[in-house]
């Protein structure tokens, strides 16, 4: 019955459409944010040693 009004070839198009294309955007940025995130937090750790030892 679905097949019938065309609700399967719908959810098929909008998932091909309007899913598909950004997957492979939002693991790029998702992996992306994965490598910097460590780094940026070591470089605000060290600022905050080095502040912190200038106070003294």
């Amino acid at each position: 019955m679905t097949r019938y009004f065309g609700t399967t070839d719908v959810l098929q198009a909008t998932i091909t459409g309007g899913v598909l294309p950004f997957l492979i955007g939002d693991t790029v940025k998702a992996l992306l944010a994965a490598a910097v995130l460590p780094a940026s937090w070591k470089l605000v750790n060290r600022a905050d040693k080095a502040t912190t030892e200038n106070r003294i």
